[in-house]
């Protein structure tokens, strides 16, 4: 994720939370994981063979 995307989130209040000291934005690991999780999509599962399981494309 680009440092401007980081920018413009914490301007709308959205995104990871982040400690601002003097200039410095920090970004907690463990809020970065909590933020992570609670972004995940989580996708159904297919009956199609797995990737590795599929003959190659003629």
């Amino acid at each position: 994720m680009s440092e401007g995307t980081l920018r413009n989130w914490r301007c709308m209040r959205i995104g990871p939370l982040f400690l601002k000291i003097g200039k410095a934005i920090l970004y907690p690991s463990s809020e970065l994981d909590r933020w992570d999780k609670s972004i995940l999509v989580v996708c159904r599962s297919t009956r199609k063979l797995p990737f590795d399981k599929a003959s190659p494309p003629e």
